[in-house]
């Protein structure tokens, strides 16, 4: 019995310990793939003082027209309260398993059923290994480096109307984290309430890009190297010199529709990334679907234009 308990002593001050070693600062960590849901969890963990301080469970979707999912759910879209008889709604029954985490310190939290819940957090139905599993992520990755950016968040645009001849309106979802873009979802909503999303009839093979544009490879295919780009790059206007090497009908080509002014460097003290995304089509397109996103760097608007 001693043994026992000394055992379950050790184990409890490790845990203790390797909280206390953490250096500093915001961490990230996300899901590989969308799940068959639609959703892609992410996670922030805030470190101070080597100890978790704050931690902000929420997720992004391939599902048209979603915001993050604490947003989504908020607006009443998720109803896993309803649907899923489950004890409280998702964002809620979410910040108690944010709230354990911080209160207990434990990354190694193993009372996981098979199903991947726990009865060990008060209030909690959901699902959580998914949680604890990114939360570990997060720490091995090691914290994110700072950005330019000064705000942090979920930034959600759309276009403000559909297009004519595509009948698509493209979203976009960006995630920042001590001000760094980490994650990029581009997507698209259609006035054909039939359709589902931009990336899953792409995904499906019903958007046909390669058959009917000619294109290199899919729409999503495509999307998700620039999303790639736009992290790793953190400046969006990096791709107005590499849009001139694009084949015109191919991969993707950026272009110089509108005058862009050089950018200063203004650290922190530079405006946000905003959440709002002009819908207005490039002049001179001869009818493609173009997709602006618009970030609002230190003291200069950057806006990129895809012609698919």
């Amino acid at each position: 019995m001693k043994r026992i308990i000394v055992a379950v002593a050790l184990v409890a001050f490790a845990a203790t310990a390797f909280a206390q070693t953490l250096k500093d600062g915001l961490y990230f960590a996300q899901e590989e793939a969308f799940s068959s849901s639609g959703w892609k969890d992410q996670i922030v963990l805030e470190v101070k003082g080597g100890k978790i301080a704050a931690a902000d469970w929420n997720g992004v979707s391939n599902i048209a027209g979603a915001a993050d999912k604490k947003a989504y759910d908020k607006a009443g879209k998720y109803n896993m309260k309803k649907f899923g008889k489950s004890q409280g709604e998702w964002w809620e029954e979410a910040a108690k398993v944010e709230a354990y985490l911080v209160s207990s310190q434990d990354l190694a939290f193993s009372k996981i059923k098979a199903d991947g819940k726990t009865d060990a957090i008060s209030g909690a139905s959901i699902t959580v290994k998914g949680f604890f599993d990114l939360a570990k992520k997060a720490v091995a990755a090691g914290p994110v480096a700072k950005g330019s950016y000064q705000k942090d968040g979920w930034f959600y645009a759309q276009q403000a109307a559909f297009d004519a001849k595509s009948t698509w309106k493209d979203t976009v979802l960006v995630t920042v984290v001590n001000g760094r873009v980490v994650s990029a979802v581009w997507n698209g909503i259609s006035s054909d309430a039939k359709k589902k999303s931009k990336i899953t009839e792409s995904v499906t093979g019903k958007y046909g890009m390669v058959k009917f544009g000619k294109a290199q490879s899919e729409w999503d295919v495509q999307t998700a190297k620039a999303e790639a780009a736009l992290v790793k790059a953190q400046d969006p206007r990096l791709h107005r010199r590499q849009g001139r090497r694009q084949d015109r009908r191919g991969d993707r080509r950026f272009h110089r529709r509108f005058p862009l002014p050089r950018a200063r460097s203004r650290g922190t003290q530079g405006r946000p990334l905003t959440s709002t995304a002009h819908g207005k089509a490039a002049p001179g397109n001869r009818g493609g679907f173009f997709f602006a996103l618009v970030l609002t760097y230190c003291s200069s608007t950057i806006i990129i234009v895809l012609d698919e």
